[in-house]
């Protein structure tokens, strides 16, 4: 069964959320753009943690929701 762009951007950002990620805020763009549904946005403290966040939140879409997002330098994109 496939799971909603909510439930992915929940996903995504209890995941950043595990990893020390603040000013955690989760935007929907549904009626606002075609280009994506949700837009997540934190803040970290180093490229350390940047890192870790990055990479927890790739382990957890894949482990939660079955996606494999792309990476571009330090942004993650689920439907690129």
């Amino acid at each position: 069964m496939p799971v909603s762009s909510l439930e992915i951007a929940k996903v995504a950002a209890m995941a950043a959320d595990s990893k020390k990620a603040t000013d955690i805020l989760l935007l929907d763009l549904t009626d606002q753009t075609d280009v994506c549904d949700y837009f997540l946005i934190c803040t970290v403290q180093n490229n350390p943690q940047l890192d870790a966040v990055t990479e927890e939140v790739k382990r957890r879409l894949a482990a939660e929701c079955g996606e494999k997002p792309a990476l571009r330098g330090s942004e993650l994109c689920a439907d690129c």
